[in-house]
């Protein structure tokens, strides 16, 4: 229960002051069905501080166990809760008419004692057979003697509740409570004609039936008259009289049958309970209601009453008023209604009434009843009719209004303490242990009696009741003393409790604290509240107002007759808690301790200090507080003022003759009881032989340890001593030489072996070659701390070591600490080190090594010097062979720091060390991961993937920031928080990160570092295995965003984000169930198509450089779900350099991209519903026919939005059609509509929609956004947004309450319109935006307040409490000062350790408004005010400050320059610019990187004074103030050293005007050209004045060389098996990601290997799909070493962890090859190739839709950097070409005229990185590339037109004739010779085949002769003849 309630409200509104909570009882609940469980629960409260408010917390309580149903495992009575008294019930009502006459049950007690009826333990237990048998015999008894008196016709009857033990047990003590009915008019109980008639019937108070009475026991109703004692002279005159009142309701669903006209019918039973329990649960939850049993006398039906038995229950609620309600008595009768369907219930209520105070208002308690009832409707499982109920006659008819508020504050709960000693009780085991009979019983008893008692003091109508904590001994046991604490309740303006007059009412009712009930009191051991009086001395005058303190004292003595033995040694035993018991019998006084005064009333009561009780004392043993007599002394004349003091010192040394083992480390184990024991008998004896003998008190070892690897054990002990005032300090020395005279020179402790250097008193000690020093030190020295941290090269770091308990954390630990121990305990600290303690375990080199911190102390004497950290360090580098070697471990040389201090080897040791330690400084990081979707378990701390996730963060962040330039202060970060990005798609991170700061040492420079995270993280998109979103990264809130120009000076505050609202009707997509219900599939496909067309939309409108993105809120249904209405919230930064938003604008933007609100993508839009924060313009087709009717007014929408506190957001609220979402949007409207109505919109309001709930504040508070409606007549007041929300303030009590609902102050939106809380309401009659909040910082210093660990803790009640003070005393003072009427309040963000702990420093950050109105923020002023105010920065409250520690915004005068002007106008302001250059003849190391070094400051200081006389030089000589070293960066191959500074000057009308490029040139010509500052030379082109840099491409650029640089390349190939590759296109996103992310990684893995030297660069050059195959290209400066061997080795060494191959955590790899490449490399001695293409190409072409201007051949103009740069970006195109692998960049280098034409002519020169194995590049090759890129060169990007056959590329241009013709007659000369060869042998081969052809015709000739045919024909005929 403890362990639920704790969790439970730590969580709520009191969890800061939350204390815990303690369980009372648990108790039965419908007949032991049920457990009712009571429990106290404890917080803080400030004084200031409003009471407890119940009602919240009941309801949050309620939120958080869903409705009160469910604590953990256990399911809860919903109706069950009750929180300090305050429960609502379901609702409910009553009957039609109570009887105004019926009598009323009144009860009183009867207690007396059987003298012949022992006790025992069965009595104890209800429900025994004796118990039960004398429980009905007792009954019967009392019953028919109580008929008999003058009580019986009104006697009802008895009931026995207790029996009780008397006597120890001989007698037995009978509790009765009987009942009687009592008639308006009669009088009270004569309770003492009552004693006595009863006294005579039982033959005076001795005999009831069969059982002997005590005479004296008898008590009715309280009252008993002892025979010895006179009765009390007079009643109390006083006592309030009884007054009734009558309840009556109606029941509906309880139909009346003949059971419940049957007293003792189980129906009968059950329902009389049940009415008792519900009717008194209204009225007791009231500050009014009735306290005491509530009783059903009977049920009627069919009008006949029945007499029965009453019950009882008790309950003591608060009071309220005068008007109190002690026992309430319910006198209930039910009669059937309706013929018996209905049951009607009449009840009498009883209550007392204080004659001053008012009559019953009974119209209030009617109101009361009603609300807890539903409005009459529902009393528990019962229906009421809700015009039933009358309370004392009054019913009001619904035509009633409820009333108009509830009461607001509740009473608080008190406690007071009441002890007293109870003499004829003696004291035994069973009342020391709870729970047994005789202790449950006596307590019992005992809270009854004191009940009875305190019921009837002043106190009565407040008094909640008593609980008994504890018995204790008394008198050595033969009395019992009793603590009890009690509890009432005080009204807020109640007077505190008046103990004094408590003390003497309860003395009195106990007749002057002798007796109270059976038991006889000592007279003197009465304590109310710890107020007592003793008869000699005077009672003081007045109470005290403030509870008493506890005080102690000693009291000492020697038992002459108690043998010691070694059970009085150990605590626990029989022998020791037995004799501790009869010890303890001292009471504590009001008074300061008079210990001479009780050192004699001791003596006195022990005969002279002689005996007490069964003991022998030693009549000088006696000391009281350290106060003694001896008998030789004459007794002082007065006693001392002061007491002596106990002072303590320590006593070290070592026993080499008692090896330390494990059981020594245990406290408790045998060995380490028994060693202890003898170490404290062997001290004792030792020194009370000693010097201080006499005032000698006892040692006590506190610890064993080991000493020389456990060979030896060390001793550390701390003993006691008294020390008068007067007395001189210990003299340690003498003390030493005495201790080490009776231990033989430190070597023998009985029998026990010394070391003789071993021994430390109070930390003196001398080792035998150092001389004693001449006088001891007069005061205790101090603990002191300091810091040692080291490397150890040959110890992988791993996971265990990160784990405090792991076996190898313990094992590595415990040699640590052993380690250093043996190392410091021989340096020159040795005598007063005590130790190391190992903090933690840290990676180093990525794991490789393992960084170790350890803290060690040692005692400093207050007057001995400062640690000396110097020397300590060389003693330390001497004992470790130049810091290389501890134990077994190998050390990092560079790596020793001791308390911060290091020294790097090229550095001399600094002159002295510094004087003041470093402080701590913080700073924030934030960036969003894109790959990293954001669920569940990251919002769980503790949840796995948390934790996960967490430690990669911190080890990622820790990597990269040890690598900047803050990495020699670097200590660490944390990850604070993940938070969801783009709606759950990317991860947002949170860490604060932490590093020591030099006093003297500038302020964290968080633009510098944003630029080195961002070059480290390859400009913000890696981070280990994780993609960063470019634009996310925050350092300490700065950030740069892309398409913003830098800022001349870091922004001081981010830019505020602002929302707007977009509604409007989709008409074709039909609404449906998934659209209701938030993560279904139509839900999240349509939001994410919504988002996309309104951030399309929204990006190209007027707000969209400043716009971010919009968000689905809801869709709904409209148009009986024919269509669907969609809501969106919109989000932009509002800064300065934005337009401010115009909702009207936006809405004509929106009308023009979607055809006048007709059309969004794929959607047709209602045109009508469209709205844009509220503004909606009715469409020109939907007017009605103005001819025919006049307009009907206009609806107008405007969105209300608030945060509710007290509203635990849930998933259910998150989903319209969920149950908690409708029945709250109903409460929403009940609460809101009337508000509105009663607003200056009354008349026309429409009603309000809520929109959504949202989470707020991690769901501890519920976001509520509505749109609401009205009609805009002109008739009617015009809306004012303005108007409406101070309306609503006002009606919502500033912003804090709705309802039973508490507000947010500040949350309150009206259309988008907020007014911070705090500042003045003016009226106003514009519509325009509510002022902006501007920040300032204020930081100081408080001397008085030492920092603790709770300061450092944002959420520890120290912390709260502190930062609620630093508000109460800053916010006065800023109001007072010259933003007073503007400032809106101050916010601590932390407080620090400043100068070691000793002071605290104080971060706030102050808000005030910035309007129009609001005059510019003067931070000087506001110092100046705020330092008259602290009395020169001296006084803050009850705090000291620092007289130079105030800073406002960063502003502090003692650190200003003392050589600034004073003649600058107070108007001027400071401005900044950057200056950066590289030294070529200062080589970069690594001292130049911390700037705390002696090189960093020095070389600083070298900068300063040559940079400082240019400037003042220069044309900004008047305005400039100086210059700033931010850092030194290493230039190339470290040779050179670059530097980066930011300068200032005064902007003023009077002051010369700051440009960068008249600087620049100013700078160029006193460095001759950039070449010299002072003895540095300079790189040329290095230099830049605020980003601006004079470059000439064209003339500085040097001739293309045709040789391919010397370099060795390697292919290497391996498969990525954890990633697939979908796409294998070049283009797609896919792949370019997977190459981009690939070719970091091996770029990375060389240049971290030990390769690096030589290596050059990496280059993807193919993937395939599948599983990644990767083929990769690496080149490395051509040397001997650098083969393919060693380069496969380095790429293993890399990839290789306990894994597996991993290329940096995100890719797993599987096999892997590398071969080398067969280079084309030429050298300078080489033969060069025929043809090489160039690297550098210079391309002419014409812009078309670019007129010329004389202004573009102007570097220094607008219109030329504009469009340079545009030029330069747009000829990226070659990126997404063919030949992207190779360009590198183009520059556009001069624009120019063409002739003839307006056109402008460009001259650029394009870069190509070529491969040497690669082929030449070829200028045909670029042409026709460049124009297949710009569409047959006609358009290059959306902006230039191009000349189309403009383009010329490197003079090639196939469009020229000449050119053209050039080409062609370009043959080569081997080319013209193979044509002449081959035209001469073609020319031969014709003359041989002519020669061929000749020669066979002639040879044919011969073989043929001619013949005449008849017909005159000739034929050749072949002659046969020629041919033989």
């Amino acid at each position: 229960m403890v362990a639920l309630l704790d969790r439970l409200l730590k969580e709520s509104s009191i969890g800061p002051a939350f204390l815990g909570c303690e369980t009372t009882a648990f108790r039965p609940v419908r007949q032991g069905d049920d457990t009712g469980v009571d429990a106290v629960c404890t917080y803080t409260k400030e004084p200031s501080a409003l009471p407890l408010d119940r009602v919240g917390l009941y309801h949050q309580v309620s939120n958080k166990t869903a409705g009160v149903t469910q604590l953990g495992p256990y399911s809860l009575d919903k109706d069950s809760l009750y929180v300090n008294g305050y429960n609502e019930q379901p609702v409910l009502p009553a009957p039609s008419q109570p009887p105004t006459t019926a009598p009323a049950l009144e009860r009183f007690t009867v207690n007396f004692t059987i003298t012949n009826l022992p006790y025992n333990s069965e009595l104890a237990t209800p429900g025994s057979p004796k118990f039960s048998a004398t429980r009905r015999v007792m009954v019967a008894l009392l019953d028919r003697l109580l008929k008999e008196s003058s009580i019986g016709p009104a006697f009802l009857g008895c009931e026995t509740t207790a029996f009780r033990p008397v006597r120890q047990g001989d007698d037995t003590g009978v509790d009765a409570v009987c009942t009687y009915t009592k008639e308006p008019s009669a009088l009270p109980l004569d309770r003492v004609g009552l004693y006595h008639q009863v006294s005579n019937k039982t033959a005076g108070v001795t005999q009831l039936g069969p059982y002997s009475l005590d005479k004296d026991s008898l008590y009715v109703n309280g009252y008993n008259e002892q025979p010895v004692l006179p009765a009390p002279s007079q009643p109390p005159t006083t006592a309030p009289a009884l007054e009734r009142f009558t309840v009556n309701f109606t029941i509906t669903n309880l139909p009346y049958n003949s059971e419940l006209a049957t007293p003792g019918s189980p129906k009968f039973s059950a329902t009389r309970r049940v009415m008792v329990a519900l009717v008194s649960s209204p009225l007791h939850s009231k500050g009014h209601a009735p306290a005491g049993p509530i009783n059903l006398v009977a049920v009627q039906g069919d009008g006949q009453g029945l007499t029965v038995k009453p019950l009882s229950r008790a309950a003591r609620p608060p009071s309220e008023g005068k008007q109190h309600w002690p026992p309430l008595s319910l006198d209930v009768k039910r009669q059937p209604s309706d013929k018996g369907d209905d049951t009607g219930v009449d009840a009498v209520c009883t209550y007392t009434k204080e004659p001053s105070a008012l009559p019953l208002d009974r119209v209030g308690l009617y109101h009361q009843v009603s609300n807890k009832t539903a409005g009459v409707t529902q009393l528990g499982p019962y229906s009421l009719d809700k015009d039933s109920l009358y309370v004392n006659g009054y019913n009001e008819q619904p035509v009633l209004p409820a009333p108009s508020q509830p009461p607001t504050t509740a009473p608080a709960l008190e406690r007071f303490t009441v002890n007293f000693t109870i003499t004829n009780l003696p004291y035994n085991s069973e009342l020391a242990t709870p729970g047994s009979p005789k202790f449950s019983a006596t307590r019992r008893v005992m809270v009854a009696l004191l009940d009875r008692l305190l019921k009837e003091s002043s106190i009565g109508p407040a008094f909640l009741g008593c609980e008994t904590t504890a018995f204790r001994p008394v008198r050595q046991g033969d009395d019992t003393g009793v603590d009890a604490v009690c509890t009432y309740t005080k009204e807020p303006s109640a007077p505190p409790l008046d103990r004094v007059g408590l003390y003497h009412q309860v003395s009195n009712k106990t007749a002057g604290v002798t007796q109270l009930g059976p038991y006889s009191l000592d007279k003197d051991s009465l304590y109310v509240n710890g107020y007592n009086e003793q008869p000699v001395l005077p009672a003081p005058s007045q109470p005290p107002t403030t509870a008493p303190a506890l005080e102690r004292f000693t009291v000492n003595f020697t038992i002459t007759n108690l043998p010691y033995n070694s059970e009085l040694a150990t605590p626990g035993s029989p022998k020791f808690s037995a004799t501790r018991r009869v010890m303890v019998a001292l009471e504590p006084s009001a008074l300061p301790l008079d210990r001479v005064g009780l050192y004699h009333q001791v003596s006195n009561k022990t005969a002279g200090v002689t005996q007490l009780g069964p003991y022998s004392l030693d009549k000088d043993s006696l000391y009281v507080n350290g106060y003694n007599e001896q008998p030789v002394l004459p007794a002082p004349s007065q006693p001392p003022t002061t007491a002596p003091a106990l002072e303590r010192f320590t006593v070290n040394f070592t026993i080499t003759n008692l090896p330390y083992n494990s059981e020594l480390a245990t406290p408790g184990s045998p060995k380490f009881s028994a060693t202890r024991r003898v170490m404290v008998a062997l001290l004792d004896r030792l020194l009370k032989e000693s010097s201080i003998g006499p005032a000698f008190l006892g040692c006590e070892t506190t610890a064993f340890r080991p000493v020389r690897q456990g060979d030896d054990t060390g001793v550390d002990a701390v003993c006691t001593y008294t020390k008068e005032p007067s007395a001189p300090p210990l003299d340690r020395v003498g003390l030493y030489h005495q201790v080490s005279n009776k231990t033989a020179g430190v070597t023998q402790l009985g029998p026990y072996s010394l070391d003789k250097d071993s021994l430390y008193v109070n930390g003196y000690n001398e080792q035998p070659v150092l001389p004693a020093p001449s006088q001891p030190p007069t005061t205790a020295p101090a603990l002191e701390r300091f810091t040692v941290n080291f490397t150890i090269t040959n110890l992988p770091y791993n996971s265990e070591l990160a784990t405090p308990g792991s076996p190898k954390f313990s094992a590595t630990r415990r040699v640590m600490v052993a380690l250093l121990d043996r190392l410091l305990k021989e340096s020159s600290i040795g005598p007063a080190f005590l130790g190391c303690e190992t903090t933690a375990f840290r990676p180093v080199r990525q794991g490789d090594d393992t960084g170790v911190d350890a803290v060690c102390t040692y005692t400093k004497e207050p007057s001995a010097l400062p640690l000396d950290r110097v020397g300590l360090y060389h003693q330390v580098s001497n004992k470790t062979a130049g810091v290389t070697q501890l134990g077994p471990y190998s050390l990092d040389k560079d790596s020793l720091y001791v308390n911060g201090y290091n020294e790097q080897p090229v550095l001399p040791a600094p002159s002295q060390p510094p004087t003041t330690a470093p402080a701590l400084e913080r700073f924030t990081v934030n960036f969003t991961i894109t790959n990293l979707p954001y669920n569940s378990e990251l919002a769980t701390p503790g949840s796995p993937k948390f934790s996960a996730t967490r430690r990669v963060m911190v080890a990622l962040l820790d990597r990269l920031l040890k690598e900047s330039s803050i990495g020699p202060a670097f200590l660490g970060c944390e990850t604070t928080a993940f938070r969801p990005v783009r709606q759950g798609d990317d991860t947002g991170v949170d860490a604060v990160c932490t590093y020591t700061k030099e006093p003297s040492a500038p302020p964290l420079d968080r633009v510098g570092l944003y630029h080195q995270v961002s070059n480290k993280t390859a400009g913000v998109t890696q981070l280990g295995p994780y993609s960063l979103d470019k634009d996310s990264l925050y350092v300490n809130g700065y950030n740069e965003q892309p398409v913003l120009p830098a800022p001349s000076q870091p922004p001081t505050t981010a830019p505020a984000l602002e929302r707007f609202t977009v509604n409007f009707t989709i008409t074709n997509l039909p609404y449906n169930s998934e659209l209701a219900t938030p993560g279904s599939p139509k839900f999240s496909a349509t939001r994410r198509v919504m988002v996309a067309l309104l951030d399309r939309l929204l990006k190209e409108s007027s707000i969209g450089p400043a716009f971010l993105g919009c968000e689905t809120t809801a869709f709904r249904s409209v148009k009986n779900r024919e269509g669907t209405d969609m809501d969106a919230v919109c989000t932009y930064r509002d800064n300065a350099t934005t337009t401010e938003f115009n909702r009207i604008k936006v809405y004509h933007d929106f009308s023009k991209m979607t055809a006048n609100c007709t059309e969004l993508g794929p959607y047709r839009l209602d045109a009508a519903s469209f709205y844009v924060s509220g503004y909606n313009e009715l469409q020109p087709g939907l007017s009605v026919d103005q001819g025919t009717e006049p307009l009907s007014p206009a609806v107008r929408n405007f969105t209300l939005n608030f945060t509710i506190t007290n509203l635990q957001f849930t998933a259910d609220l998150a989903m319209p059609n969920s149950k908690k979402f409708k029945s709250t949007e109903k409460v929403m409207y009940h609460y809101v509509d009337p508000l509105l109505q009663k607003s200056s919109i009354g008349p026309a309001y429409i009603g309000c929609k809520v929109m959504a709930f949202r989470s707020k504040k991690n769901r501890d508070d519920t976001g509520v956004d509505a749109i609401c409606s009205y009609r805009d007549d002109p008739s009617d007041a015009k809306f004012s947004r303005v108007t409406v929300y101070r309306e609503l303030s006002n009606m919502t009590n500033g912003i804090t309450k709705l309802g039973h609902y508490s507000l947010n102050s500040q949350s309150l939106y009206i259309n988008d319109y907020n007014e911070a809380h705090s500042l003045p309401l003016k009226p106003t009659t514009t519509q325009g935006p509510g002022p902006r909040t501007e920040q300032f910082t204020l930081n100081f210093t408080i001397i008085n307040l030492r920092f603790t660990t709770d300061l450092g803790t944002p959420s520890s009640a120290k912390f709260n409490s502190t930062e609620k003070i630093m508000q109460h005393y800053i916010d006065p003072l800023l109001q007072k000062s010259s933003i007073g009427p503007y400032f809106t309040g101050c916010k601590v963000t932390g407080f620090r350790s400043v100068s070691n702990r000793d002071n605290t420093g104080v971060d706030t950050i102050c808000n005030y408004g910035n309007g129009s109105q609001v005059p510019k923020f003067d931070q000087a002023k506001v110092y100046q005010e705020l330092r008259s105010m602290t009395n020169g920065i001296t006084k803050l409250g009850i705090y000291n400050l620092d007289n130079k520690s105030l800073y406002i915004n960063g502003y502090n005068e003692p650190l200003e320059r003392s050589s600034l002007s004073r003649t600058t106008t107070p108007s001027s302001t400071s401005r900044r610019f950057t200056l950066n250059f590289t030294l070529t003849n200062l080589q970069y190391t690594a001292e130049l990187e911390a700037p705390s070094s002696r090189k960093f400051i020095s070389t600083v200081k070298v900068i300063n004074h040559y940079i400082d006389p240019l400037f003042k030089r220069s044309s900004i000589s008047s305005a400039y103030t100086g210059c700033k070293v931010m850092r030194f960066r290493p230039g190339q191959d470290r040779d050179h050293t670059g530097i980066d500074a930011v300068c200032s000057y005064k902007t003023s009308d009077s002051l010369a005007r700051f440009d960068r490029e008249e600087v620049y040139h100013e700078l160029s010509t006193m460095t001759n050209g950039v070449t010299t500052l002072g003895h540095y030379t300079l790189e040329r082109n290095s230099l830049y004045v605020n980003g601006f840099p004079l470059t000439d491409t064209a003339n500085t650029r040097k001739p293309v060389s045709t040789e391919a640089p010397a370099k060795l390349g390697y292919r290497l190939s391996f498969r990525i098996v954890n990633e697939n590759l979908t796409n294998p296109d070049s283009q797609s996103p896919e792949y370019k990601a997977a190459v981009e992310s690939i070719d970091n990684k091996m770029n990375q893995l060389y240049r971290q290997s030990n390769l690096r030297d030589q290596f050059l660069n990496c280059s993807i050059t193919r993937l395939r799909t599948g599983s990644i195959v990767v083929d990769c290209k690496c080149f490395f400066q051509p040397e001997p070493s650098i083969n393919r061997t060693v380069v496969e080795r380095a790429f293993q060494d890399g990839t290789s962890n306990a894994t597996g191959l991993w290329l940096g955590s995100s890719y797993q790899l599987q096999g892997f090859s590398v071969d080398s490449l067969e280079l084309a490399i030429e050298a300078a001695t080489y033969k060069t190739p025929l043809k090489s293409g160039k690297e550098n190409f210079r391309l002419i072409f014409t812009i078309s839709n670019l007129l010329y201007s004389p202004e573009l051949q102007d570097s220094r103009s607008q219109i030329y950097r504009v469009h340079k740069e545009k030029i330069e970006k747009e000829l990226d195109v070659f990126r997404t070409g063919n030949l992207k692998d190779y360009f590198a960049g183009c520059t556009v280098e001069k624009f120019g005229p063409v002739h003839g034409k307006v056109y402008t002519s460009v001259a650029s020169t394009c870069k190509f990185t070529l491969e040497p194995f690669s082929r030449t590049l070829q200028k045909q090759e670029v042409y026709e590339e460049l124009k297949h890129l710009t569409h047959g060169f006609t358009q290059l990007g959306p902006s230039y037109e191009l000349e189309e056959q403009s383009l010329v590329v490197e003079g090639y241009s196939p469009v020229k004739t000449d050119e053209q013709e050039s080409e062609r007659s370009e043959l080569q000369f081997w080319a013209i010779i193979l044509i002449c060869v081959f035209t001469l042998l073609g020319f031969i081969l014709l003359l041989l085949l002519c020669f061929l052809i000749v020669f066979c015709l002639r040879r044919k000739s011969h073989l043929y002769q001619v013949q005449q045919g008849m017909y005159g024909m000739y034929f050749p005929h072949l002659n046969t003849r020629k041919v033989h």
